[in-house]
C-alpha cells in the first residue's frame, strides 16, 4: 500500500466532499481547533471519508489499535488542515497551470501515475449517456424506428450522498451544539 498515494486521495476526497457540501458544512457546530488548524472535527472528517473511500475502512481497524485518538489519526492521514484555505490554495494552483503553456517534451512510454483531481461542481456525476444508432432503411422494414443504445455499465465509483449525517450531541459541550432554527 503506498501511503502517500493514500493521503493524497483521501485529501481530494475530503476537499471534494467539502467544496460539494460547503453550504451547510460551514453553518454546522462541528469545527474544532487542533494544533493551529481550523478544521471539522476529527471524528467528522473520519467518518465521512470511511464511508467515501473504501481503502480507508480496511485501514481504520489497525490505525486505531496503534492509536484511537482521532485527531491524531487525522493528523496522521495529513487531514489536518483548514479545509477553506487547502481549496483556495488548490484553485489557484490549478488556474496557475491552466495559463502555463505546457512543456516541450517527447512524449513518454511510462504511464505517469494516477493522481485523484478535484471534480467540477457543475459536473453531473455518472449520468448515462445514450447513443442513437441510426438503422439503415431496408426494403422489408423501411417504417422501422432507430433503436436507442445504452451504454454498458462499468464499475464506478459512488460519490458521497449529500443526506444530512447524525451528529452526537452527547459528545459536544453546550458551546458546540449546533443551534436550530
Amino acid at each position: 500500500m503506498d501511503v502517500e498515494h493514500l493521503r493524497k486521495a483521501l485529501k481530494l476526497t475530503w476537499l471534494n466532499y467539502y467544496r460539494t457540501n460547503r453550504a451547510w458544512l460551514v453553518r454546522l457546530g462541528i469545527w474544532v481547533n487542533y494544533e493551529e488548524a481550523r478544521r471539522p472535527s476529527a471524528s467528522f472528517i473520519l467518518g465521512t471519508l470511511s464511508v467515501a473511500e473504501p481503502e480507508l475502512i480496511q485501514l481504520l481497524p489497525l490505525v486505531v489499535d496503534l492509536n484511537a485518538n482521532p485527531d491524531r489519526i487525522v493528523a496522521a492521514l495529513g487531514l489536518n488542515f483548514n479545509p477553506e484555505d487547502e481549496l483556495e490554495a488548490l484553485e489557484k494552483s490549478i488556474a496557475r497551470r491552466a495559463m502555463q503553456p505546457p512543456p516541450k517534451m517527447l512524449p513518454s512510454k511510462q504511464q505517469p501515475p494516477f493522481e485523484p483531481a478535484l471534480i467540477p461542481v457543475n459536473q453531473p456525476v455518472n449520468q448515462p449517456v445514450i447513443q442513437v444508432e441510426a438503422t439503415q432503411p431496408s426494403h422489408q422494414s423501411a417504417s422501422r424506428p432507430a433503436r436507442a443504445k445504452l451504454p454498458t455499465k462499468t464499475p464506478t465509483k459512488l460519490s458521497p450522498k449529500p443526506d444530512r449525517p447524525t451528529l452526537d450531541t452527547a459528545q459536544l459541550s453546550s458551546q458546540e451544539l449546533p443551534d436550530r432554527i
